[in-house]
């Protein structure tokens, strides 16, 4: 909203009087404008935006309670003074009813007591202009708030580091108007701090660049928690080009701290027509609230399923070094469960606890030792003992809460869709999914392997047998899919990726 400062419009279609409460007016510091035509003094109020209108009550076409009523309309800021060369208590009430701050006997005029009264009619345009300002940023203020909580539930949907600063960087924008944004994640790095992650404009160029604490706006914010708003960011002295500088044709910058746990970062954003403000800051501080905390969740996140997957591969190269009929069979065995889970259109969680429990569905078998899983054949005691090892893998990974997931897809791999199965003879759909995957999965793995016990099949013989136990021991759905599967592509199913 213009500010109208100290100007003041003298409407009066009396020249000379009006050139004389201008000079006046001018001598004690104002500016004024004079237009002696009604209808032009409309046009001319509604444009200047003036702090104060001196307007004749009687005029030809236009009389002064009209003028002032179209000048309001478009200048609300501005106060009204009435001139009138016939003052009556009708003339008092008509200026009451229009909100005039005073009125002058023009027959009588007193030129300081007028001074006095446009500082005054000035003194509260001002501070009615001010307290409009206040209501719309307010207002303002309230709607960026309530955007906080969808922008930051929308940045938690995403799990992955990159993708959360895309979208916490997006959402900036968008929640203050901003030109360009950027997103700067700093980790120390012996004696200073170097750019850990970055997103927004000129991201790509700006990991593994290094700063001091309290040498660039970014690290002011990031490290020491300050935000900013400023007009130009190259005119604070801790400016850094490289990590603060923005490219943009709008002025104003803001810079705002988001940090939790681990993280330390902080969100520039740059060019809006109207600049910023104290909402925008406040608004971005609560965005960045949350923003932080969802990436602190996605790094532990991220560490868990690092020691997940590191855990998983050492326990399974173990078990491959043991078992000498079954080495590398847990890694093929997960290769054709994943197919699986992708044709049945299971979401990643799913896919996930598939995946990591068929590389574990048979970690109990290293309780058992090496002499009773290699053997070529086994009596009915051992073969009892060699039946505990769902039950052992249980026992022996659930400790690990990351492996809560994949517990069902141990401990069911052997049951059977008609209950025959073990360890609990459970039946149809009863058996975690999981484990109905794993099951046919592992089942056809094993007929292509060269074991003491059992004749080698040909893929096709074994695809064959699986048809034939749909029903009995596996889910009909599952060996169907199966089958699908390695029709369609084969050992592809089973290659290993390049490394």
């Amino acid at each position: 909203m213009p500010n109208p400062g100290s100007r003041v419009l003298i409407v009066d279609d009396d020249d000379t009087f009006a050139e004389v409460v201008s000079d006046a007016l001018r001598e004690a510091g104002f500016e004024t404008t004079v237009e002696t035509d009604p209808e032009r003094a409309v046009a001319r109020g509604i444009e200047g935006r003036y702090a104060a209108a001196l307007v004749d009550l009687v005029m030809p076409g236009l009389d002064g309670l009209e003028v002032i009523r179209r000048i309001r309309e478009q200048s609300p800021a501005t106060e009204y003074v009435i001139l009138t060369g016939k003052p009556s208590l009708e003339t008092a009430v008509g200026g009451i009813h229009q909100g005039i701050f005073d009125y002058f006997d023009k027959s009588q005029l007193d030129l300081r007591r007028l001074e006095r009264v446009v500082g005054q009619a000035i003194e509260k345009a001002r501070l009615g202009l001010e307290n409009r300002v206040l209501t719309e940023r307010l207002r303002e203020s309230n709607t960026l708030l309530r955007r906080v909580g969808d922008l930051g539930a929308r940045i938690r949907a995403w799990h992955h580091q990159d993708r959360m600063l895309d979208e916490l960087v997006s959402a900036a924008v968008a929640l203050c108007g901003a030109a360009r944004g950027r997103a700067v994640i700093l980790e120390p790095a012996s004696e200073d701090f170097r750019v850990l992650a970055a997103a927004g404009w000129g991201a790509e160029s700006l990991v593994g660049h290094r700063v001091a604490d309290g040498q660039s706006l970014t690290a002011l914010a990031a490290i020491g928690g300050r935000a900013q708003v400023l007009s130009r960011a190259d005119e604070h002295p801790a400016y850094d080009p490289t990590l603060d500088g923005i490219e943009v044709d709008l002025p104003g910058v803001v810079f705002v701290p988001f940090s939790h746990g681990n993280v330390r970062g902080a969100l520039a954003l740059a060019g809006r027509e109207q600049g910023f403000g104290i909402e925008h800051r406040e608004a971005l501080l609560g965005l960045g609230r949350q923003a932080a905390a969802a990436l602190d969740n996605a790094q532990q996140h991220e560490r868990a399923s690092n020691f997940f997957t590191h855990a998983t591969d050492m326990l399974v190269s173990i078990l491959d070094s043991v078992d000498t009929h079954y080495e590398g069979h847990a890694r093929r065995v997960a290769m054709l469960a994943d197919a699986v889970s992708r044709r049945l259109g299971l979401g990643d969680d799913e896919r996930r606890a598939v995946h990591f429990g068929a590389l574990l569905h048979d970690i109990g078998k290293l309780r058992l030792g090496p002499t009773l899983i290699n053997a070529s054949s086994l009596s009915e005691t051992e073969l009892r003992r060699m039946r505990e090892h769902p039950a052992l893998g249980l026992d022996l990974v659930r400790p690990i809460t990351a492996f809560e997931d994949v517990l069902p897809v141990i401990y069911a791999h052997h049951e059977r869709w008609d209950g025959s199965g073990y360890p609990r003879g459970l039946a149809g759909e009863e058996i975690p999914l999981g484990a109905r995957i794993v099951s046919v999965a592992d089942a056809f793995d094993n007929m292509l392997r060269t074991r003491p016990w059992a004749a080698l099949k040909t893929p096709e013989e074994a695809i064959a047998e699986l048809e034939s136990c749909a029903g009995s021991q596996f889910d009909p759905r599952v060996v169907r899919l199966f089958a699908a599967c390695w029709r369609e592509s084969g050992e592809a199913l089973i290659a290993e990726p390049n490394r």
